[in-house]
């Protein structure tokens, strides 16, 4: 749910160009097992980085765009806040509503919904800042249709022994599209196309955003065809009577206290350092770059059992990070941030998307209540979200909105850390008890 980017124009001539695909195929075959990777799991990468090409490029810099036109930084948080309620609105109503709607027609009505947020963008102008409430909810709610649906594709698509290369691929290609989307976001906000005025680029940067969602919409027809499993609505926190699952919840709660904030907080320090969106641009794409080579090593090299000391020593490197970055707050914090993080990036991410699949493996009736346990973790992550950003909204109130973020910021460098130890105990839970219901 929060940006950690990727893409590359080729993926949309994925049927027009079979020979470039097999080439890239044979490529990357040599560094990660793709052939453990159904066609099936394979549609779904190719579609959710077409999607993320379009969402990326408007999104990357939508919390500056906010920034420029607030009066405070408060009502950029609370169009990030009232997101998360809204994200678990989509995943509900995936659930509970009678009629039987297909996986992939939510993602389509997520992209939807993606357009017309940007199309509100576009014709709000100047007003926007007085909307961020029914935006954030309409934006949030689209985030929440294209990951209810997602999220269950990913999983029947996925074996344990498969996993770690299907998010280590996506992450990869994720990570490459993240090379080109923040530099041609900056570069397309810093040139003088029409006036002096950057806020007109955002504008041409929204469009282009729709148009590469309506083009994404089409990639979405060609995914299985599975049905959203309904859910009885007492069941929801039915997974609560497990220990084990008590822990998932906890570490969720914990993970979306991160997630809920970073993203636009890192906006502000960034913008604050580097005060251009063309340079927090190059900031990003060298970033990438270097990371989608690391995440491709570490995909190669991660196996199940070791994730949970990948996730331990990712979160440790997290620390560090945030520590450096605080401490010098400059360029030179930005550079030693960024070398850490290259490290513990991939090896703290790829690590968790696989982690709670194979939980779900090991739960007795997965493939008949997959959908319970997907809400029942999502609930837990979205509300540290919402949480998390209104604890940070709270510290807006009583402080500057720099030193708040700062603060915050480096509190949120010790949650992948106490992430890790929870998920280890989960794990070694695995290990000696069928996991009943």
């Amino acid at each position: 749910m929060s940006l950690s980017l990727h893409r590359n124009s080729h993926l949309l001539n994925f049927h027009h160009n079979t020979q470039h695909h097999l080439d890239l195929e044979t490529f990357l075959s040599k560094i990660i097992s793709l052939n453990k990777i159904s066609k099936e799991a394979r549609n779904i990468i190719l579609a959710n980085n077409v999607y993320f090409l379009g969402l990326g490029l408007g999104e990357f810099f939508l919390n500056v765009f906010l920034i420029r036109q607030a009066d405070n930084f408060s009502q950029v948080v609370i169009f990030n806040l009232v997101q998360f309620p809204a994200i678990f609105l989509g995943f509900l109503i995936g659930a509970f509503t009678p009629i039987p709607f297909k996986a992939k027609q939510f993602l389509q009505i997520g992209i939807g919904l993606g357009i017309i947020s940007f199309l509100a963008l576009i014709m709000l102008q100047a007003a926007v800042i007085r909307y961020v409430i029914p935006l954030g909810i309409l934006y949030g709610l689209g985030t929440g249709f294209y990951w209810a649906g997602n999220y269950l594709l990913s999983y029947v698509n996925t074996t344990d022994k498969n996993r770690d290369s299907y998010y280590g691929l996506n992450f990869s290609i994720s990570s490459t599209l993240s090379v080109v989307i923040p530099l041609i976001s900056g570069l397309i906000i810093s040139q003088k196309f029409f006036t002096d005025s950057v806020i007109i680029n955002y504008y041409l940067l929204f469009l282009i955003t729709i148009i590469i969602l309506i083009i994404s919409s089409f990639y979405t027809a060609n995914l299985p065809n599975f049905t959203i499993p309904k859910v009885k609505p007492q069941k929801l926190l039915a997974p609560f009577k497990l220990k084990i699952w008590r822990l998932v919840g906890l570490s969720t709660f914990m993970e979306g206290i991160k997630a809920g904030s970073e993203g636009f907080i890192a906006s502000l320090l960034l913008f604050t350092i580097l005060t251009q969106e063309l340079d927090m641009g190059l900031y990003q794409s060298v970033f990438s770059l270097l990371g989608a080579v690391v995440g491709l090593i570490i995909a190669k090299k991660l196996h199940s059992q070791g994730r949970v000391p990948a996730i331990i020593l990712g979160g440790g490197l997290f620390i560090i990070a945030h520590l450096a970055f605080i401490n010098f707050f400059s360029v030179q914090g930005i550079l030693i941030s960024m070398l850490i993080l290259l490290i513990a990036s991939p090896l703290y991410n790829i690590a968790i998307s696989s982690v709670f699949f194979d939980i779900l493996d090991h739960t007795k009736n997965h493939q008949q209540d997959m959908n319970e346990y997907l809400l029942f973790k999502e609930l837990f992550s979205l509300l540290g979200c919402f949480v998390g950003a209104l604890i940070f909204l709270i510290f807006l109130r009583f402080g500057g909105a720099l030193e708040a973020a700062k603060a915050w910021y480096l509190f949120l460098g010790f949650i992948p850390i106490s992430y890790g130890i929870i998920i280890y105990f989960i794990k070694k839970q695995l290990n000696h008890l069928a996991v009943g219901r």
